[in-house]
């Protein structure tokens, strides 16, 4: 299996770089070339992401940082030795580890995740060349090619039906799994049917999961055309030699915003 920082170093487009063109050509050219550190939030995420598809291999990828007093001369000294030693791994504190644990045992708990878990191969890489001649590449966290079905792991502020359908929408999902689902039929003989879409959904406060089938929204011509105003930009940020202004230059008229409207 392709290690994730293998699949890292092949240049194609991803679903992060699709989901950064969505909102403009600016903010795909910033996701293109001004790599930011992870915030908190994505470390947890990845750190549970291994925890529940690769356990076994966990504290190869993550050290935990147990509380140390670094206010004393002792603990600053204890402190340093940690980072040291643990320099080529991913840092977590033991709060977010207890947190992990307790998710991954409540996800093992539900009968449909753990035969997901059984049923689907974890962290699979797929590449294709398409017809307009660009490299293009996913990394699915769950899919299981012989019944056609892809998983995404997703933690979540809300878990709530219609909060994460938003949310879902808000933060380019459905061209996430779109792509997914377009990079497994590229590589799979499924006869052109569309894998059936589904996240795993957890609530970082409340410890809470839900299953989401997406299909139908990710076949839905909305997406669809999202997903093709994104592919359209990304090739145009390839050809950029310049970060683009993220703004028009022209004067714009601005309005009572939507919410005064519908007041």
């Amino acid at each position: 299996m392709l290690s994730f920082k293998e699949y890292q170093q092949n240049n194609a487009i991803n679903a992060s770089f699709l989901k950064a063109c969505l909102q403009g050509s600016y903010q795909g050219y910033k996701y293109l070339y001004d790599k930011k550190e992870p915030s908190q939030d994505m470390i947890f995420g990845s750190a549970l992401h291994h925890y529940i598809l690769e356990q076994d291999s966990f504290y190869q990828h993550y050290a935990v940082m147990f509380k140390i007093d670094r206010r004393t001369k002792a603990g600053k000294e204890q402190a340093e030795a940690f980072w040291k030693t643990n320099s080529d791994k991913t840092i977590i504190d033991s709060d977010d580890l207890d947190k992990i644990i307790r998710i991954s045992n409540n996800a093992s708990k539900s009968e449909t995740i753990s035969n997901l878990l059984k049923q689907c191969s974890p962290e699979q890489s797929f590449f294709a060349t398409l017809h307009d001649g660009y490299r293009y590449k996913a990394r699915l966290d769950l899919v299981d090619l012989n019944s056609g079905v892809i998983v995404d792991i997703k933690t979540t502020r809300s878990a709530d039906p219609e909060q994460f359908s938003k949310d879902f929408i808000s933060y380019g999902y459905d061209i996430q799994m779109l792509h997914y689902s377009n990079m497994v039929l590229y590589n799979a003989n499924l006869y052109g049917k569309m894998p059936e879409l589904l996240i795993i959904a957890i609530e970082k406060d409340s410890e809470q999961i839900a299953i989401y089938d997406v299909t139908k929204i990710c076949e839905s011509s909305f997406t669809q055309n999202r997903y093709n105003k994104a592919i359209n930009t990304a090739h145009e940020v390839l050809t950029l030699l310049e970060c683009p202004n993220k703004y028009p230059k022209s004067i714009i008229t601005l309005d009572l915003p939507r919410w005064i409207k519908e007041a």
